[in-house]
């Protein structure tokens, strides 16, 4: 998957959430995605020109985010 890295979780439900080669929205389809997992996660996905903080509907894994003082923002899974 050009211009995707993606961390692997301890039981791998991520791993092929993007489909393979070409363009397509990060955002849309880690929506889509996610609507089918069950369960507690909080995770971060890079593209070149995109970051994506996510944690579960039900807030039970901590997910923080930080405006910089220089500009920028900090994310964070533990405060």
């Amino acid at each position: 998957m050009p211009g995707l890295a993606w961390v692997r979780t301890e039981d791998r439900a991520f791993d092929n959430c993007a489909p393979e080669g070409g363009a397509f929205d990060v955002g849309a389809t880690t929506a889509e995605a996610l609507a089918q997992v069950r369960g507690s996660y909080a995770l971060l996905l890079m593209t070149r020109d995109t970051l994506l903080a996510v944690r579960d509907p039900h807030g039970f894994r901590p997910l923080s985010l930080g405006a910089l003082e220089e500009g920028g923002w900090a994310v964070a899974s533990e405060t």
